[in-house]
């Protein structure tokens, strides 16, 4: 993976992959509220309604392991010292998980109107407004607290993976050059 692809708040095809789940999501919300009064077609469209959705719900349940692992790959850049450029794709990472939020909810709502229609919730009713939980959880986590270039360095010491304990000991095997208590400027 390229530094450039590391820090791409849409992976390939996560774009096109969103774009056409909501638009699968739209077509099972009108196929809900077009359904037949009663009847075959009535169980036909029924069918179709809980199949389409199902086929969908896999990926919406993932959105929020996606989320996790971009952030981790925008930490990881981070650490690498590239805090400027993970803060100047904030924007566009706060719109993706804004838009993964957005499917999520929509996903939502058809699987409360499959239940009115069926009778019975879809089984992953739970875990859609538990992903759905974890996503406004991680924005309010993540980016409740960036909102400048200084929080998400702030963030990224308080996240570092070595403890103080592995810091101090590589310290000690490589001491502060002299010349640098003498310096009156930020070294970064």
């Amino acid at each position: 993976m390229s530094d450039n692809a590391a820090l791409n708040p849409f992976p390939p095809g996560d774009q096109a992959t969103e774009a056409a789940l909501g638009q699968v999501l739209e077509a099972v919300h009108d196929l809900g509220e077009e359904m037949p009064p009663n009847g075959e077609a009535r169980d036909v469209v029924l069918k179709v309604f809980a199949r389409q959705l199902q086929a969908v719900v896999p990926a919406v349940l993932d959105f929020p392991g996606q989320v996790r692992r971009l952030w981790d790959s925008y930490c990881a850049a981070g650490w690498e010292g590239r805090t400027a450029e993970v803060h100047a794709a904030r924007g566009l990472f706060l719109g993706n998980v804004e838009a993964k939020l957005r499917l999520t909810e929509q996903a939502i709502r058809n699987a409360e109107q499959l239940a009115l229609l069926a009778g019975q919730p879809l089984p992953e009713t739970a875990q859609l407004s538990q992903c759905a939980r974890e996503l406004q959880q991680f924005m309010a986590d993540v980016f409740g607290r960036w909102q400048t270039q200084e929080d998400l360095e702030d963030m990224l010491a308080a996240s570092f993976p070595l403890s103080a304990e592995e810091l101090e000991s590589i310290g000690r095997k490589h001491p502060t050059p002299p010349e640098w208590y003498s310096q009156e400027g930020k070294p970064f």
